[in-house]
């Protein structure tokens, strides 16, 4: 059926419609969270991009730090004893800490993340701020609070004040420092300039002045001279006070430029209100929740939020641009879908539900129902809309074309359709009018409907997208993921976990649905042609809801408290808080409404780079929406990745321009190596020397920066531009096109004689240079061929023939391209003068030398794959694949570069690395390794605690911290174990984490005493005490198969996991002697003289220490042969042995203290892995990797060592 319609179309202004800046009193700005774990977040500093707080996630306050241009969280500052009031000026932190037992005051570089005692007086020292290399903060050394300051630059502490009377809350800018003052029997606010030498009084008015803030001349604080606290702005260079006086307590403000924020109680709850100076504009800043201690910062204003159970900081970031607001008005509305620019919903302001739509593009609202019945749950694809309707006694669903502007009724059926949709030209909905739920399509074009399932089971959720419907279904007892192939007419069963997967949406190959088995609602993925799944969220909390459009998946998220909006991108592997508030921020009621037609689903509120949502935090709900398109944290690029030993190297645009940044293997740190105006590109790296390409006088120019004195010098300016550098040594070469065409230029930094090449005709680009040999690309001859130019002699030869050769490189004598022709990499050696082309399947480009190791990138069906290739013999070998694009260097050490998700990979070509992998305060032990993860047990906190590090994104994470008692961690590939305090049970768990799935398990309770678990790929094995008079028993347990446990199990201990034998040791004969058990059957290994301990397996191998010629050496028992042999032979002892991946450790005392040392067990060698200063103990291997406890620093750190195998 059809009929035509009225519509009421109404016109909005872009600025009228579109009103949330407007509304808010700010021109741009949103807010969004900083940090919202568990435990109180408090005291917020921010300066620049750095926003500082203090933390008791641990049940210690501590120190923590945020990036805002990268989105990351950095802990600072982790000891006994509280640590808290930070301060921020550029890249260092200040707080006062109580580590000691008295309050010191600590700094934190987080550029060199070196930590530096400011003061540890006599006395307290409280309430630090910096500014720049300058410190102050109040002192009570001398019996009353005076005010003390140190000097960054010059090391010089300096008493500022001298009145016997109390002088506290100080703060500095620039040469100025203001404090309140108690001299006049009331708090009053002085001033000390530096320059002047000069200390005066700002104000000495009647009443109370306290907590003053200072930017450049401005000086801020709060003043009760008129009965309530009122804000006082004095400028210092006109002498002109301006109070600002509301209603209720104003307190605690902060200032910056033209701004002044302060906290505000004129509601009866404290607010963050801010304030313009220039405008006189006043702003409640994200109005409906507790706030407290505001900061103020060029980038935004940061303050406490109580609007979860605990505190937490969040800021107004101004970089941010504000939300749209669709609605306003004293109605409801509800149920906002979006599809492209065009917005639907339902709200009453006629009285009744009905359907409305804008059109974002153009600010185009339209009524699109008028009738007396009321609508719910629209949906909009193309020009199509469609909603739910129960004009005739039940839930209908009813079509409206845009165009022909006529409804068209979809389902005529006495039962009840739900969770209808349309979309590509179709209707879906689930009713139940055969009995039991089904699920039904309507063609819109055909005019045609279809059942398209059968089975008897509860469904839910149903949607479209092109030929594919998804849906959840109970048919199995809990709910699964279902999907339907319109084209294949084929239906498959998408998920099988045990748990709740509900809420499907697809797009393309792409499902996405909420997921429960991990006890409370995650987000996952699923590509439908790769079975690929992805874990998107891991929150403790819940994500519910997910939509999906192209690689951007958005949900609502609780974590904060009430529901939020967030998004993940899941090509750039990024997430970002895109809309949160202190009240719900979601698409509908969860329900449909008025109608309930979507009971457990959600509405499209994605749809390509825009949101839709609606907004509870005023008194009627509004329709809100923004673009995540300029999202900064979306945004991020890395690019030009360039290797240099140990130091990778490349830029990236995280302050909005190109800069340089580096990230070195042996320390595990990264940092920057130019930041300066403009975009620093394309850098080249040899020895000491960087260079790049940099545009910061308005061309490109190149510039250099000796990496070891940090002196900067121009290679090449002037006229034109000056790119793509390449360097060797001391020599450096280039592209200049100062001429008109590009040549190659080339210059020697030390001023040695060279004699580079003049002007060609044509463009010569792409220059490599390595010693005396320059190599480019040329077009003189009309296509690109290579050259190459002897820079002592000035010898050219052009190396290639007929068609285009392009991308050389250089290193010593070898010469290589790629033809772009044949798709090839060709080969030269400049001393034989002979090459060749290495021709094979496919296309290899951009190959790059080293050595006598050439390196190329091939493409894939997914992506990418990088090849080494020896041109000597032939040998070839893939190193790495994956999606995305890639870029890549290498010497020593191959890097590559994957866009867009900025991810790096390495592996080592040439030489064995040592790493530091944790050097956090306390002790840190027990570590493990396998794979590219490394864990451990750290008590930074004073609270054993396990920590995790990714060694491909270099990313440290704590895996279990807080409160409760973590010990012992193991890692067999991708699986984590570790011991875990039930303290409401007074015993022990083993815990388990599944990396790649974010799935945590607990594998075994009821353990009386903590020891250190092992794990296999099989087998799960550990040791307890549960009668302490009879000693220690050995426990093990399949990962992945049933065995029935020993109702006695052996004793023993010291058990170790290898494919499914476990081996532990005994001393029921008296002495110590070896066992292995496989199933049932325990056996000896060796009970011979002597104590034989420790023991290890790979499965096919055990290896002890063993002291039967009177010190510790190591033997090995061969399970396959029998054999018993003894592997160490030096007169010191060699004793905790780790063995796996055909690699055996020790650490070895022959030396004079502990040292680390390896069996490569395939070729006999014996490596000497560290042998330095202080103790290394307690070391693990696997995949390659040897980790181990060292102290040479004083307290205990993990190191790691990288074995390299051709």
């Amino acid at each position: 059926m059809s009929a035509k319609m009225s519509r009421r179309t109404i016109i909005l202004f872009a600025a009228a419609l579109l009103l949330a800046g407007v509304a808010s009193g700010l021109s741009g700005g949103k807010e969004r969270p900083i940090c919202t774990s568990g435990g109180l977040q408090g005291q917020p500093a921010i300066d620049g991009h750095i926003v500082a707080w203090a933390d008791n996630r641990s049940g210690n306050f501590d120190i923590f730090m945020y990036d805002l241009e990268t989105g990351t969280e950095r802990g600072v500052s982790f000891y006994a004893g509280h640590q808290d009031h930070p301060a921020v000026s550029g890249n260092r932190i200040v707080w006062q800490d109580m580590r000691s037992g008295e309050s010191d005051i600590y700094l934190y570089d987080y550029v060199t993340r070196e930590e530096i005692l400011v003061t540890d007086a006599n006395g307290s020292q409280f309430l630090p701020d910096i500014d720049g290399d300058r410190v102050v903060w109040m002192d009570d050394r001398d019996g009353d609070w005076n005010i003390y300051m140190y000097d960054l630059a010059t090391g010089e502490e300096r008493r500022i004040t001298t009145d016997p009377k109390d002088q506290i809350q100080p703060k500095i800018s620039g040469d100025l420092i203001v404090w309140v003052d108690d001299r006049n029997g009331n708090s009053d606010i002085y001033l000390y300039d530096l320059k002047a030498g000069r200390e005066s009084p700002v104000s000495v008015a009647p009443g109370e002045q306290i907590f003053p803030a200072i930017d450049g001349d401005l000086l801020v604080w709060s003043d009760n001279r008129t009965g309530d606290y009122d804000i006082i702005v004095y400028d210092l260079s006109t002498k002109t006070e301006k109070v600002i006086v509301r209603p209720g307590l104003q307190t605690a403000p902060a200032v910056r430029g033209d701004l002044v924020a302060w906290q505000d109680h004129r509601s009866g709850v404290a607010e963050v209100y801010l304030y313009n100076l220039d405008t006189e504009e006043e702003t409640a800043i994200s109005p409906g929740s507790l706030k407290m201690e505001p900061a103020l910062g060029d980038r935004g204003v940061v303050w406490t939020d109580y609007r979860a159970p605990d505190s937490d900081v969040y800021i107004y970031d101004f970089s941010l641009q504000a939300d749209d607001q669709i609605t306003s008005g004293s109605y409801n509305c509800t149920n906002p879908w979006i599809d492209g620019d065009r917005v639907v919903w339902t709200d009453d302001r006629t009285g009744k539900f009905n359907v409305y739509m804008i059109d974002l593009s153009t600010s185009q609202e339209a009524q699109i129902t008028d009738a007396e019945d009321e609508k719910s749950s629209p949906s909009i694809s193309g020009d199509l809309i469609l909603y739910t309707d129960n004009r005739s006694g039940n839930l209908d669903l009813f079509l409206y074309d845009l165009r022909t502007e006529e409804e068209t009724r979809v389902t005529d059926d006495p039962s009840d359709q739900r969770y209808g949709m349309v979309a590509d030209g179709r209707v879906v909905w689930i009713d139940d009018r055969s009995g039991g739920d089904q699920i039904y399509v309507y063609d819109v074009a055909a005019k045609s409907e279809e059942q398209i399932t059968t089975a008897t089971s509860k469904k839910a959720t149903a949607m479209i997208w092109g030929d594919t419907v998804a849906w959840m279904d109970n048919r199995a007892g809990n709910w699964d993921i279902f999907v339907y192939d319109l084209a294949s007419r084929t239906e498959a069963q998408v998920t099988t976990d045990p748990g709740k997967q509900e809420a499907p949406w697809v797009y393309g190959d792409v499902i996405v649905w909420m997921d429960d088995r991990n006890e409370n609602w995650d987000i996952r993925a699923k590509n439908l042609t790769t079975d690929a799944e992805t874990v998107i969220t891991t929150s403790i909390d819940n994500q519910v809801q997910p939509v999906i459009s192209g690689s951007r998946v958005a949900w609502l998220d609780d974590r904060n408290g009430d529901y939020d909006v967030y998004v993940y991108d899941l090509k750039q592997v990024q997430e970002i808080p895109a809309v949160t508030g202190p009240l719900h921020q979601k698409p509908n009621d969860g329900v449909g409404f008025p109608f309930y037609v979507r009971v457990v689903g959600g509405s499209q509120i994605l749809s390509g780079d825009r949101l839709v949502w609606i907004d509870y935090s005023q008194v009627n709900s509004r329709i809100m929406t923004r673009s995540i398109e300029d999202d900064p944290l979306l945004l991020l690029k890395k690019v030009d990745i360039a290797t240099n030993g140990s130091l990778i190297l490349w830029s990236d645009n995280r302050g909005g321009d190109w800069d340089i940044f580096g990230f070195d293997f042996y320390n595990r740190f990264e940092r920057p190596l130019v930041r300066a105006p403009g975009n620093q590109r394309n850098s080249a790296v040899g020895g000491d020397l960087l260079v790049w390409q940099d545009d910061r006088k308005g061309d490109w120019d190149l510039l250099a920066l000796d990496l070891s004195s940090g002196d900067e010098v121009v290679v090449a300016e002037g006229r034109g531009s000056q790119m793509n550098p390449a360097v060797s040594g001391r020599r450096v070469a280039w592209m200049d096109n100062s001429s008109g065409s590009w040549d190659i230029s080339a210059r020697d930094l030390d001023g040695a004689p060279i004699k580079p090449p003049a002007p060609r005709s044509g463009d010569q680009i792409n220059p490599g240079i390595s010693g005396d040999l320059l190599v480019w690309q040329d077009d003189r001859n009309g296509d690109w061929d290579v050259y190459a130019w002897d820079l002592v002699t000035g010898e050219e030869r052009k190396l290639t023939g007929e068609g285009d050769q392009i991308n050389p490189h250089v290193s010593g004598n070898i010469i290589v391209w790629e033809d772009s022709t044949t798709g090839d990499v060709s080969y030269y050696f400049w001393d034989t003068e002979w090459g060749r082309a290495y021709a094979r399947a496919g296309e290899q480009v951009k190959p790059k030398v080293y050595g006598k190791r050439i390196v190329y990138q091939e493409a894939t069906d997914e992506g990418w794959s990088i090849h080494t290739f020896d041109p000597n013999t032939w040998k070839d070998k893939e190193v790495a694949r994956s999606s995305g694009e890639v870029e890549f260097d290498f010497d020593s050490r191959l890097a590559w570069l994957i866009s867009p998700t900025g991810k790096f990979g390495y592996r080592n070509l040439g030489s064995d690395q040592t790493s530091v992998i944790c050097q956090a305060s306390g002790d840190q032990t027990s570590p493990a390794v396998s794979g590219e993860w490394v864990v451990w047990m750290d008590n930074r906190t004073q609270n054993p605690d396990i920590y995790l590090y990714n060694l491909v994104e270099n990313v440290e994470w704590p895996l279990a911290a807080g409160r409760d008692f973590d010990m012992y961690p193991d890692i067999r590939n991708d699986v984590v174990v570790w011991m875990y305090l039930e303290e409401e049970f007074g015993s022990w768990a083993i815990r388990a984490l599944d990396i790649p799935t974010v799935n945590r398990t607990q594998l075994q309770r009821g353990i009386s005493v903590p020891t250190r678990p092992s794990i296999s790929e099989e087998m799960l094995a550990w040791g307890d005490l549960p009668i302490a008079s009879f000693g220690w028993r050995v426990q093990k347990k399949p990962l992945y198969t049933t065995e029935t446990m020993e109702a006695i199990p052996p004793r023993g201990g010291e058990p170790d996991a290898g494919g499914s034998l476990v081996v532990y040791q005994d001393n029921q004969k008296g002495d110590w002697d070896v066992y292995m058990w496989s199933g049932t059957t325990r056996t000896p290994v060796y009970a011979g003289p002597g104590d034989q301990i420790y023991p290890t397996t790979d499965g096919s191998l055990v290896v002890w220490q063993d002291d039967r010629n009177g010190n510790w050496d190591l033997y090995s028992y061969d399970l396959a042969t029998g054999k018993v042999e003894q592997l160490t032979f030096d007169p010191s002892n060699q004793t905790r042995p780790h063995l796996q991946d055909g690699v055996l450790v020790w650490q070895d005392d022959r030396d004079g203290d502990w040292d680390i040392r390896a069996l490569d067990l395939a070729t006999g060698r014996e490596m000497e892995i560290f042998t330095g200063p202080g103790n290394q103990t307690d070391p693990r291997t696997g995949s390659d990797k040897i980790v181990w406890v060292d102290d040479r620093k004083g307290d205990k750190d993990i190191y790691m060592y990288e074995i390299y195998r051709e």
